[in-house]
């Protein structure tokens, strides 16, 4: 085993696009919000920036920010785009071009936003921050919460930046002002979220069901370490970006395998005499200060870290959790079921459509004037067929 821990994502689509923050070039009004002014050493008053206005998506269940400024003619957006589109944003996409470009589609029906965008906004639009993610599946939320439990005690026990709460925990390099990695209950997170809803939504019901043993592993990357990768620019993202950058993030994790219980002879096994006595030591609860130099210690931690156990965490009575092969298993990850992207709640594979097809699309779209069924269907189809 080596000292980082690494994960096989084989799709693309496995990693998904969660929140995003962005800059577009405007040209509509005013938001119907106030806006700031400043006044310079000449008494000038010049106009600033619009407080934020919040825009619902579908069914109410996610909303997107927008903020104006007037003097760079740009608006900042921040929210989750498949959230906003699809009401859900458990199951979402890797293209965070097609992703952003639906969002702007939607954002101008909103007739505060009516027509300020053109087709080709995000082509000189600016990324300041884009969340990365995977799900992994647990047996239930009972289990995902104790393996947060213990993720967070592994965390702490790093000394280093971390946030550890209830069921979530943060990994906060350098304070996390240029990337942050977030293990959370995603189950927990949406029953949570839904017991706050003040009316009944059977699809978000059905979403919270899906969510049940579900951890979300996220990458959040801000601007300083976007403009250090050159992702800037959504021309910059390839097909393939969001699992190369989550695959390469994955491996600074601090998970590693700890241990419990009491010293088993086969354990001992594959370590040096050395070894033997400071791992006995370690699990027998002798203070180590008391045995060894500080330096020697360092050293054999180092030493069981690059055998994938981390010796910062006390023994564990009980029998821990291997957190180490937990989180690397692959077959863990969660993809969209179908019935969500049969409802057009989801992105869906995207291919093109013959002409044959399309004459079949624009028959059901006149039909579907006058019978909302056919519209639906129609709704549903696109969703798997057009970015």
């Amino acid at each position: 085993m080596t000292t980082t821990m690494k994960i096989s994502i084989p799709r693309s689509e496995d990693v998904g696009i969660d929140t995003v923050t962005f800059r577009v070039p405007y040209v509509g009004d005013r938001l119907s919000t106030s806006y700031c002014q400043t006044i310079t050493s000449d008494s000038e008053v010049r106009p600033g920036a619009s407080q934020s206005i919040s825009l619902k998506g579908r069914n109410g269940a996610h909303t997107v920010k927008a903020w104006h400024f007037p003097n760079s003619r740009e608006l900042k957006i921040e929210g989750t785009p498949n959230g906003y589109v699809y009401g859900q944003n458990l199951f979402t996409d890797s293209n965070i071009r097609a992703s952003c470009t639906r969002m702007l589609q939607r954002m101008a029906t909103d007739n505060r936003l009516a027509s300020a965008f053109t087709k080709n906004s995000l082509a000189s639009a600016s990324i300041d921050r884009v969340d990365l993610f995977v799900n992994l599946r647990f047996e239930d939320n009972h289990e995902a919460e104790k393996v947060l439990k213990q993720l967070g005690l592994q965390f702490v026990a790093q000394l280093k930046s971390v946030s550890v709460y209830a069921t979530s925990a943060y990994w906060n390099p350098g304070r996390g002002k240029s990337y942050q990695m977030i293990c959370y209950a995603k189950g927990l997170q949406l029953q949570a979220k839904r017991q706050r809803m003040p009316t009944k939504n059977e699809f978000f019901d059905r979403i919270v069901k899906e969510a049940d043993g579900i951890i979300r592993i996220e990458l959040r990357l801000r601007r300083p370490e976007l403009e250090k990768l050159g992702l800037t620019l959504f021309t910059a993202w390839e097909p393939n970006t969001p699992r190369m950058l989550f695959q390469k993030y994955f491996q600074r994790l601090p998970i590693f395998n700890v241990t419990s219980g009491a010293i088993r002879i086969e354990e001992l096994g594959a370590f040096s005499m050395a070894e033997r006595r400071f791992y006995s030591l370690y699990k027998l609860g002798a203070p180590l200060d008391e045995h060894y130099a500080p330096r020697i210690i360092r050293k054999y931690i180092a030493k069981f870290r690059a055998l994938g156990i981390d010796l910062n965490v006390p023994n564990a009575s009980a029998e821990a959790l291997q957190l180490g092969e937990l989180f690397s298993n692959s077959e863990r990850i969660v993809t969209a079921p179908e019935w969500v992207v049969a409802e057009g709640r989801a992105p869906g594979v995207q291919k093109k459509i013959g002409r044959a097809e399309q004459r079949v699309l624009n028959r059901l779209r006149r039909r579907g004037r006058s019978t909302p069924c056919l519209t639906l269907d129609l709704d549903r189809i696109l969703s798997r067929t057009i970015s």
